[in-house]
């Protein structure tokens, strides 16, 4: 696992690897997706630690609300996009090339999010699967993690970049792409 904290973004969990032995050769180019998994969860966690805060207990949890919804809007539109933006310059650093008409897909779909509020703000986590997927439809590599802000100044937007870096890296390390 590589740790990599960016603008206050933390990979909580990570796990990658192949299902099966190793292509026979490495995996060049991909067509990359994003989607959400139509089960995913929110949980809404409103955090009183002191008198002060239970006292503020109601203002807290309308605010867990509204956050979760707006965190949960702004994770997917930036994903969608930077999907399509940023993960075809971020993977040429690897050796890879994002093509929407090559064979091997990177599908990577959103699961469950959690996000928690304090009387000091808030901050949301949020559960990634992916899969390369050869031309048949057969895993050949999987990634699982959760990728959160770890405190509250910390963007959404940020997490992107948090999130290449790990799996472009496990990729590698795993020997699915590169020389």
């Amino acid at each position: 696992m590589v740790a990599v904290a960016i603008s206050g973004c933390s990979v909580k969990s990570f796990d990658s690897g192949r299902p099966t032995a190793a292509p026979a050769e490495r995996v060049t180019a991909v067509h990359a997706v994003f989607a959400e998994a139509p089960d995913s969860k929110i949980e809404r966690v409103a955090s009183a630690t002191d008198l002060i805060s239970l006292a503020a207990s109601a203002s807290i949890k309308r605010k867990v609300e509204t956050r979760a919804t707006e965190d949960h809007a702004l994770f997917v539109k930036t994903f969608t996009q930077d999907f399509k933006d940023k993960l075809p310059q971020d993977a040429s650093k690897y050796g890879l090339t994002v093509s929407d008409s090559a064979p091997t897909e990177f599908r990577v779909v959103l699961g469950d999010q959690k996000t928690t509020c304090s009387l000091y703000g808030c901050v949301s986590s949020f559960d990634l699967r992916g899969d390369l997927l050869d031309a048949s439809g057969k895993s050949i590599w999987h990634v699982t993690t959760t990728i959160g802000q770890s405190n509250i100044t910390a963007n959404i937007p940020d997490l992107f970049e948090t999130f290449a870096t790990e799996v472009l890296t496990a990729m590698k390390k795993d020997g699915v792409i590169g020389s």
